[in-house]
């Protein structure tokens, strides 16, 4: 018997050593180390990235009921509006480095990097080392890619957990296997952003359809899949629901305190349908969000196309080509149909959606808009579409791509556009190239390929470089030189963000909020971010007042009395700049004129500070 067991073991370590040292292994092992490196040169940058993760993530380390309900607050009042994963995974690296940028950020430059590696894996389903390489290169060119994989937000680790998704159920062979490893990572993402992860599900069933076309084997794939993907997810939300809401943080994001109605409404239909009434999160000449945009043109404005630039383009064209493909294998046919599905899934979403719209989603297509890019770029160097119908195609996309480059790059300030010029010279030689005759055209295919090639890479890489030497550490993460856009338009550079917190703190504010002498906490005030970055520059407790945007059902109006009446909490501080900004409730107004006229303020850095355990006579 122990003969058999040792046997076995044997088996298994050959057969992970073969994995090691295989070809696709030492390749992912370098998309991996180039995207670490790539990815986290300069993150210091940004500080601790967004500090409404931050601030739970510092919360979390207080003790373990934060840590586990994701309180956003050292005193435990209200959670974060998204399950409490992300900040899980920041949580060992700041218990033994501490708070600062390497071990808040670190996490997701991994997640990006190996989402990378990952990509590269489902390239070799369907060509070789040599391009699935450049697939992969190509997602860590990807100017939205490259921001999110430097902040704290939960979109690197979706990503990574949806791409993984794909990978398992294109690449695992047992039927049992390949759907619970698959639910289970999808289960992950749903754990991380929710009802998001399942724009993924369409691109994986066309796998499970492709791969297993028995209805039996099909049904059971299905089924596995579903019942693990809901096994990480209820696995924390259970016990969520189950603890009573007088001993847990009220359940940010809602006006209910409803954890099933933030999975459904804020983080689920409630940003398709509008019911989360944010709309677009505009970039310029907007302090906050404005009426949705919704329209197929939607991500080529200045709002949304920084973050994917010719990718967004040639992974529609890559969906069109894909349409006259004819797969060499079933698997190869999987793999283009999920690529093609997740990308057009998203595109949908994205440029429809009326809820609380922010560029950075577009991270979700990135994988597939760069795979298919590097598909079309095979294509044409091989010459899969000869024909005059599938040339002209090539054609007019590329045409687009450069003369969409020339239209954004005038967007921004002066530098911009000798890459505009560049790129429609590149442009006008690479479709040149498609349509060389007889002998010439091989030539010209490599210069159209040079030429695409070039077209996505080289301005991606110079959004890239702004991205990693402009400071951002907010809440609305934005790529290239967009947030440069502001002043070149004569606009406050504070207005691209919905709420840009606590810029205008001083020494004096901070050690007012320091020596407060209140119970649970020393402020309240509007906003979570601006909450958020008072309680990371003071050590102290601060909550926001109504949740992230002002519009949660926490505290009441009872309970606010309540706390200052029992001294739970002592300052009030007001920024009109962000009350503007921020949707705010009809009742969390009503709460903030009831305290601006019945206590006392104090300016303090031109900010206005009410003391609440000093009311008006």
């Amino acid at each position: 018997m122990s003969i058999g067991f040792r046997d076995a073991n044997t088996r298994t370590r050959n057969r992970v050593m073969r994995v090691l040292v295989s070809r696709d292994a030492q390749v992912a092992a370098f998309v991996f180390v180039t995207g670490i490196v790539w990815l986290g040169w300069n993150v210091s940058i940004n500080g601790l990235g967004n500090p409404y993760y931050a601030a739970a993530t510092q919360s979390a380390l207080a003790n373990p009921h934060n840590l586990f309900f994701g309180a956003s607050d050292l005193s435990g009042g209200e959670s974060i509006d998204k399950p409490p994963f992300t900040v899980w995974l920041t949580v060992p690296l700041v218990a033994v480095f501490g708070l600062g940028s390497f071990p808040v950020l670190l996490p997701s430059i991994i997640m990006g990097a190996g989402s990378a590696s990952l990509a590269y894996f489902i390239a070799r389903t369907y060509t070789s080392h040599v391009w699935a390489l450049l697939s992969g290169i190509l997602v860590l060119a990807v100017p939205v890619h490259v921001s999110m994989s430097r902040i704290n937000n939960p979109d690197a680790p979706l990503v990574f957990f949806c791409t993984a998704a794909v990978l398992a159920v294109l690449r695992l062979k047992r039927l049992s296997t390949a759907s619970l490893v698959t639910g289970f990572l999808l289960g992950l993402g749903i754990l991380t952003k929710q009802l998001q992860a399942l724009l993924i599900v369409p691109s994986l069933m066309a796998v499970m359809v492709l791969r297993f076309p028995e209805w039996k084997r099909l049904t059971r794939a299905v089924v596995g899949a579903a019942l693990a993907s809901v096994g990480p997810s209820l696995l924390w939300m259970v016990p969520v629901m189950a603890t009573p809401a007088q001993n847990r943080p009220w359940v940010g994001g809602t006006k209910n305190n409803d954890l099933i109605d933030l999975t459904i409404g804020y983080n689920g239909i409630g940003r398709l349908s509008g019911a989360i009434d944010q709309g677009d999160i505009q970039v310029v000449g907007a302090s906050g969000p404005t009426e949705s945009s919704g329209s197929l043109t939607r991500l080529l404005t200045l709002n949304y196309a920084p973050e994917l630039l010719g990718f967004l383009i040639v992974g529609v064209l890559g969906v069109i080509l894909l349409s006259s493909h004819a797969a060499r294998s079933r698997k190869t046919h999987a793999a283009l149909a999920a690529l093609c599905l997740w990308f057009a899934v998203g595109f949908i979403v994205f440029s429809f959606m009326e809820g609380g719209m922010h560029p950075y989603y577009l991270s979700f297509i990135a994988i597939p808009a760069a795979l298919l890019g590097g598909w079309v770029i095979e294509s044409i160097i091989k010459g899969r579409h000869t024909a005059t119908a599938w040339r002209t195609a090539l054609a007019l996309g590329i045409a687009t791509i450069s003369i969409l480059l020339v239209v954004w790059m005038s967007w921004f300030p002066p530098g911009w556009e000798y890459l505009a010029k560049l790129s429609f010279i590149t442009g006008s030689v690479a479709v040149l190239g498609l349509f060389l005759p007889g002998r010439l055209r091989h030539s010209g295919r490599r210069i159209t390929t040079m030429g695409l090639v070039f077209l996505l890479a080289v301005p991606a890489a110079g959004f890239d470089v702004a991205t990693m030497t402009n400071p951002q550490d907010g809440t609305f993460f934005l790529s290239g030189p967009v947030p440069a856009v502001d002043s070149f338009h004569l606009d406050d550079a504070r207005k691209r963000s919905v709420q840009s917190a606590a810029e205008r703190n001083s020494d004096d504010l901070f050690t007012l909020i320091q020596h407060a002498k209140a119970r649970k906490w020393a402020a309240i005030t509007l906003g979570g971010e601006a909450a958020a970055r008072y309680q990371l520059d003071t050590g102290v407790p601060v909550i926001a007042l109504a949740g992230f945007n002002g519009a949660d059902g926490f505290p009441s109006q009872g309970q606010l009395e309540s706390w200052i009446a029992g001294g739970d909490v002592q300052y009030y501080i007001h920024r009109a700049d962000v009350a503007d900004s921020l949707p705010l409730s009809h009742r969390t107004l009503q709460m903030v004129d009831w305290i601006t006229t019945h206590f006392s303020r104090t300016d303090v850095s031109g900010v206005a500070v009410y003391d609440l355990t000093e009311p008006l006579s």
